[in-house]
């Protein structure tokens, strides 16, 4: 599906560093793809959030959730009208299935409304609605030479415009149906709910006034032929219509009753019934000519007829009579009048139904929403989440109200204290205790986190993991074993870079597309996939996430990830959401680690937006310079008696004690216990000839360092100058990567 985004980037001015008020947040291609919105890692739609969404019952419901998808609302007045009808619609369950069944028999309203506008609109005029009546043949050419351009109702020209109506009168059947269950059950519908309702009110008075011309709500009709109505008095030309009726009616009796004296006058003179059977008026009813055999004219001589040449000589003659010739004239122009008046109710009907456009479209505007909302609810119920995982509706905050610090979700705490075990795995409200005391004490620090914009997550997960079990068969969701993480990024509480370190297929990138996707929900005015959310408005989420290469421009994988990230920086603002996966990976690794350690510092000290960073340079969490502006989390893993590594998926606070756990995962991969045997050895060698390297003194700088930075004794600003200067020199020694196991 191509994203239209032309009025969006005209909103949209990267590199300023501050927040831009938009209709809806921009993703690019990076994002959705990497977040798998619409097409699965295998292809298709399958194993993507929208399989997963795709619970509405129309085409044009499914199309909007898509839509929805790719430009989620930024207007929070909106989003929360939104999540109130999703709330009703989750909350009586029996009023969405009801609504939900109705809409499986709807056709795609939205593409009939384009088929039936485009066909019948050249036949009404391109200015029909100001044209004089004078003017119209002259206007469309197709009305000129009488019923040159008449075709039967029943044609294919019709047949959109047959459908679209049938299928209109299905949708306010089923928008009624959500509006019968206040007087049936006496449930209130809430005022968002009745704005839907409300615009589909005009559509009523609009179907029946086509009502009163097409015979499209008529059960007798067959589906997919168009008709009309027996003259009404309120219908427009029927009077004109019933007079050519009655006209034509009475001149083919006439024309009838004449070739039947004609017959009888052969029969009676000892014409055989074979040869009758061969005597047919010519096509030309106007010249009176009849075909019949040879031997029978002589007869019609006798009656009255003029015998003339006929192309088949010898077999059959041609035989004019005028009075015949009269009535065949006059049923001609009884048949044209009747055809005209005809056209002149169909043209009728077409700027009819031209005219109650907006009221037809409003109809299918609101069944749509409804039911991609219903199609929402039923996705993001809580009973279809797996066991101690459930879907929640989110606080989604302005960005106003988050720097205000103005709404009362921001007075308490995001999700409670901290939690370092158990099955959530803890929020992380701010950096662990070493962070806090090696940036001085909090003082500084905690200040530079109060910039607003929040991410606060209870019990993430991603619904994205239960669409592999249900591809496979599996229909017990609640029976699958999906671990929830907290997550807590901005605010007055947490740094507003979430440093995320830990073991290869620990979770770390599903982590990261669970908080994108719970962004993106929380913005279509969906439930998320936490116990709890708040979430400031997000105006973009920038993602580098997986590797490829570009063959065709000639760039590597290297520098496609670079490009990518060079636009996210260059396009985020504060109240961007960037998304980093292992930065740095497909170069040298020094030159890695300097580019990582230039981007979390650049995001963390100018930019200063939400950022979730995953890394295996675990030298990263020991740097000074970024220290106070991230919160260091790991993924937890363990071994099993056997000796087994085991991920946990399990967020804990802190860097990842040990490592990446890069060679005990490519033993589970299949690589040879040999090779991994040695490379064992070599990581063991590897990591003390790193600890030789340390330099001994460069512990007590740190502390000293510290203490300068918490005030606990004066210094002066060349000693001070003199310290960082002896510290950096003794750095360039101490290489400081991540360490292999």
């Amino acid at each position: 599906m191509a994203l239209d985004t032309s009025r969006l980037d005209a909103c949209w001015t990267p590199g300023q560093g501050a927040s831009v008020q938009q209709p809806a947040m921009l993703l690019d291609h990076a994002a959705i793809t990497s977040l798998e919105l619409l097409e699965g890692s295998l292809g298709g739609h399958a194993g993507s959030l929208f399989d997963f969404l795709a619970r509405a019952g129309s085409p044009m419901g499914l199309r909007r959730i898509k839509q929805w998808l790719c430009r989620p609302l930024t207007d929070v007045r909106e989003v929360q009208k939104r999540q109130t009808v999703v709330a009703f619609f989750t909350d009586h369950a029996e009023v969405r299935m009801t609504f939900l069944e109705a809409t499986q028999l709807l056709p795609d309203l939205e593409r009939l409304v384009c088929r039936s506008v485009s066909g019948l609109r050249p036949i009404a005029g391109d200015h029909w609605q100001q044209l004089p009546e004078e003017q119209e043949e002259e206007a469309n050419p197709r009305m000129a030479g009488g019923a040159a351009w008449a075709v039967p109702a029943s044609c294919a020209a019709y047949t959109a415009l047959n459908q679209l109506l049938h299928g209109l009168a299905l949708a306010w059947h089923s928008t009624n149906l959500i509006a019968q269950a206040e007087s049936v059950t006496g449930t209130v519908l809430p005022s968002e709910l009745t704005t839907f309702l409300g615009a589909c009110e005009p559509a009523a008075e609009a179907l029946d006034k086509l009502n009163a011309i097409f015979d499209f709500m008529d059960a007798s009709c067959p589906r997919g032929q168009l008709t009309l109505q027996p003259p009404k008095p309120e219908a427009i030309a029927y009077d004109d219509r019933a007079a050519a009726a009655a006209d034509l009616q009475e001149a083919e009796r006439a024309l009838q009753e004449a070739l039947l004296q004609i017959q009888q006058h052969l029969r009676d003179h000892g014409a055989s019934q074979a040869l009758l059977a061969k005597v047919v008026m010519c096509e030309d009813a106007s010249q009176g000519i009849l075909r019949c055999p040879a031997a029978v004219g002589p007869l019609l001589v006798q009656a009255g007829f003029t015998l003339q040449p006929s192309p088949a000589r010898g077999q059959f003659v041609h035989a004019h009579l005028p009075w015949l010739a009269e009535l065949g004239a006059a049923c001609i122009r009884a048949r044209e009048a009747a055809e005209r008046a005809e056209q002149q109710l169909l043209l009728e009907g077409v700027r009819l139904f031209l005219t109650l456009l907006p009221e037809l479209e409003g109809l299918v505007h609101a069944c749509a929403c409804l039911d991609a909302l219903a199609g929402c609810a039923e996705a993001c119920c809580p009973e279809n989440a797996p066991a101690g995982c459930t879907f929640s509706r989110p606080i989604l905050l302005s960005t106003e109200e988050c720097r205000a610090q103005s709404h009362p979700a921001l007075k308490a705490p995001a999700a409670g204290a901290p939690r370092t075990g158990g099955r959530a795995g803890g929020i992380l409200r701010r950096a662990n205790s070493s962070a806090s005391s090696s940036s001085g004490g909090g003082g500084g620090a905690r200040e530079q986190w109060g910039s607003g914009d929040v991410l606060w997550l209870e019990d993430l997960w991603n619904p994205q993991l239960t669409l592999g079990e249900k591809n496979r068969g599996c229909a017990d969701i609640g029976n699958q074993d999906v671990t929830p993480n907290s997550v807590s990024i901005g605010g007055s509480c947490s740094p507003q870079i979430f440093l995320l370190t830990g073991t290869n297929m620990g979770g770390k990138s599903t982590l990261l597309r669970a908080a994108c996707i719970a962004t993106i929900l929380a913005h279509m005015g969906c439930n998320v996939p936490c116990r709890r959310a708040t979430i400031s408005v997000v105006d973009r989420i920038w993602m580098r996430m997986g590797a490829h290469d570009r063959i065709m421009l000639g760039e590597s994988t290297f520098m496609v990830e670079m490009s990518e990230t060079a636009a996210g920086l260059a396009g985020a603002s504060r109240s961007s959401l960037v998304v980093l996966d292992e930065l740095g990976r497909g170069t040298a690794t020094h030159d890695g680690y300097a580019l990582a350690y230039a981007v979390l510092a650049h995001l963390g000290r100018e930019i200063g937006c939400r950022t979730l960073f995953t890394t295996h340079y675990h030298g990263l969490t020991q740097e000074r310079l970024i220290r106070p502006h991230v919160s260091l989390a790991h993924m937890a893993h363990t071994t099993t008696p056997q000796g087994q590594f085991l991920p946990l998926h399990t967020l804990r606070s802190g860097p990842a004690p040990e490592g990446s756990s890069g060679i005990q995962v490519a033993s589970m991969a299949g690589l040879p216990p040999r090779l991994c045997a040695r490379a064992h050895k070599v990581a063991a060698h590897l990591c003390h000839q790193l600890q030789q390297k340390q330099h001994p003194a460069a512990p007590c700088l740190d502390a000293l360092l510290d203490k300068y930075q918490g005030n606990t004794f004066p210094i002066s600003a060349v000693e001070l100058a003199a310290l960082r200067d002896a510290l950096r020199k003794i750095r360039q020694n101490c290489a400081v990567w991540p360490v292999p196991n």
